[in-house]
């Protein structure tokens, strides 16, 4: 287990500069010209477009400006925005908490829910609560985050006015608002992952119950607690665990647009308007430290893994 934690660090700063150098060439692709935005628009002059091109070093070939790029973000400097002018490690400092208290929110949605819809289906398999968890969870994973939040705020917001439809507040102004404009687009965020995993559970929980060690269980006496802690649920977390870790990687992509809707100041809103702008110094800071995170989540999935599966620390 510490050689593949060990290996999994040692691959970081390789799956980083695979990653950035990879947005540096899709930049190219992105239709737009920051130095036009800049410039004034459509209508600026060519001289003007030019210089701030020549300022900027836009003109720079793709790997003296990866390599320009590089050097500085090794030495924790990520330039400016483009378009803002602003430091890109102050922006990512003041929204990280934003996404970081989104996804905490969200994370806590998911898991009761996962657990209780697969616990539930589960247990009452084969019967009319098993069906209707089924036929929910199936709706719930086509259903796009987006739609999910639009009918959230007409239902909630617009139509009843339990929850505010858009903005944010800081936790450290006020705990219980906080949470209060969090709600919807958690909700948004998490029903999906909450219905996948909660489908994968009652698929390893109904293989569990059917095994020789469970039927053993049950024929000693044990009780049903044990049984279903001790030697059900402990066999049913693996499969459960790889898939709750995909999940995580997708709300990353899954606040971009939620924060969007709901107009949270985060670092998917951050990344979504400098797409936008091709704001690439922006772009750069922000994909690094999401595939920061996603190795990270993998690691430590990887660790609980092995933590229930006592063949994965051998091996």
């Amino acid at each position: 287990m510490a050689r593949l934690v060990l290996w999994r660090l040692a691959t970081i700063p390789l799956v980083l500069i695979a990653v950035t150098l990879l947005v540096q060439c899709l930049s190219l692709l992105v239709p737009g010209d920051p130095a036009v935005t800049l410039a004034g628009g459509e209508n600026a002059s060519l001289e003007r477009i030019e210089a701030i091109r020549e300022e900027l070093n836009l003109d720079d070939p793709l790997f003296i400006a990866y390599g320009r790029w590089l050097g500085d973000a090794v030495q924790g400097d990520f330039g400016s925005s483009i378009i803002s002018g602003t430091s890109v490690v102050d922006e990512i400092a003041r929204r990280l908490p934003v996404t970081l208290g989104l996804g905490l929110v969200t994370v806590a949605m998911i898991v009761p829910l996962a657990m209780f819809g697969g616990f539930a289906s589960a247990i009452w398999r084969a019967r009319p609560p098993d069906r209707a968890i089924l036929a929910g969870s199936s709706l719930a994973m086509a259903a796009p985050s987006f739609v999910v939040a639009i009918v959230l705020i007409v239902v909630f917001a617009v139509r009843l006015g339990w929850m505010p439809t858009f903005g944010f507040t800081r936790f450290t102004d006020s705990p219980a608002e906080w949470l209060h404009h969090l709600i919807l687009p958690a909700f948004a965020l998490a029903l999906a992952p909450s219905a996948r995993l909660s489908r994968t559970l009652r698929g390893s929980l109904v293989d569990a119950f059917d095994g020789p060690y469970v039927r053993t269980a049950w024929a000693k006496g044990a009780t049903p607690s044990a049984v279903l802690g001790k030697h059900a649920l402990k066999n049913a977390l693996v499969p459960t665990v790889t898939v709750f870790a995909l999940q995580l990687d997708i709300l990353l992509g899954g606040s971009v647009i939620i924060e969007n809707v709901f107009s949270i100041p985060g670092l998917g809103a951050y990344m979504a308007s400098a797409v936008q702008n091709n704001d690439l110094p922006v772009i750069q800071a922000v994909t690094v430290l999401f595939a920061v995170m996603t190795v990270l989540i993998n690691l430590l999935v990887d660790i609980v893994y092995g933590l229930l599966n006592p063949k994965v620390r051998v091996s």
